[in-house]
């Protein structure tokens, strides 16, 4: 059964390039049932989350908001993907905290939201599935070394 995936994407740029090479892979009853998040419309967005987890079987990709606060419990959702490390954009603010505190609170942040964006998964103790990380960058990360992710050792590789 294919579809039941959420992409998680860092940047409307993203979306943009990759949507259109992931669309063609797709089997044609799923194409049909892709919902990406509006930039124009924020009140769309709802009624897009009513539709995906509605049909069981649809694909939901989007940016910043989609990475908390959505709730999809059960079976609608079950792959979450995300195409890069949520790292954010650096700021004169966020250098100078880098300054005085080194990278830890930058790395910090982005497995905060990396944390958000891998609990639109699981929302019951009854759910499962899939979480891929499509950024090189995870596979040389020492995730248990780390109280918010050290969890993520104990799923699978």
């Amino acid at each position: 059964k294919g579809g039941g995936a959420l992409i998680l994407f860092t940047s409307w740029k993203d979306v943009d390039e990759v949507l259109p090479m992931i669309l063609p892979q797709l089997d044609p009853a799923i194409r049909s049932e892709v919902y990406v998040q509006s930039r124009e419309d924020k009140a769309a967005l709802k009624q897009d989350v009513e539709d995906f987890k509605a049909n069981g079987n649809a694909v939901l990709a989007g940016v910043a908001s989609l990475w908390t606060g959505l709730d999809i419990p059960g079976d609608a959702l079950r792959t979450v993907i995300i195409w890069k490390l949520p790292y954010g954009v650096p700021t004169l603010e966020s250098k100078a905290i880098e300054k005085h505190h080194g990278n830890q609170v930058y790395w910090d942040a982005m497995l905060c939201r990396l944390v958000q964006g891998m609990g639109r998964l699981v929302r019951t103790t009854s759910d499962k599935g899939t979480i891929f990380i499509a950024d090189s960058r995870a596979k040389n990360q020492r995730w248990g070394q780390n109280s918010l992710t050290k969890h993520v050792t104990e799923f699978g590789k």
